[in-house]
C-alpha cells in the first residue's frame, strides 16, 4: 500500500516513533519505520525524506530549524544502506554538540531512571 500512495504521489510522513498507545522507545523506533518504507519500496532518499523534508513541508517551514533544531551527525550514508541511520555520531540540538560518548552515557542515565 505504502508503495502505492508514493507512486501516486501522496505525501508521506514517518510518525511511529511515539504514538499513544503503543510500546515503542521514542528515538529509536523512526529507524525500524525507515527500513520498512525501503523495504515497501522506497528509496533511501525518498524515506528519509518522510522524517525530514516532507514535515518541514506539511508545517510549512521547509527551510526553518523551528524554535528547536536536531541535527544527527552520522558515520555511515544511509543512502546507500537505510540501516546506516543507526550509525549516529553525534548529535547537534540547538547548537550544542552531543559526541558518542556524551550519548552513551544520557542513554545510561535515561535507563538508570527508567529502571527506578
Amino acid at each position: 500500500m505504502i508503495k502505492k500512495l508514493h507512486d501516486a504521489k501522496v505525501p508521506l510522513l514517518a510518525g511511529t516513533d511515539a504514538p499513544a498507545g503503543y510500546d515503542l522507545v521514542p528515538g529509536t523506533s523512526i529507524h525500524r519505520e525507515l527500513q520498512l518504507l525501503v523495504r515497501a519500496g522506497l528509496t533511501p532518499l525518498e524515506a528519509l525524506q518522510t522524517a525530514t523534508l516532507n514535515p518541514a513541508l506539511y508545517s510549512g517551514r521547509p527551510r526553518s530549524g523551528g524554535p528547536s533544531r536536531l541535527e544527527t551527525l552520522l558515520s555511515r550514508n544511509p543512502l546507500l544502506d537505510i540501516n546506516n541511520t543507526r550509525s549516529v555520531g553525534a548529535v547537534v540540538v540547538d547548537g550544542r554538540y552531543y559526541s558518542a560518548r556524551e550519548l552513551d552515557a544520557l542513554r545510561l542515565k535515561v535507563m538508570e531512571l527508567a529502571a527506578k
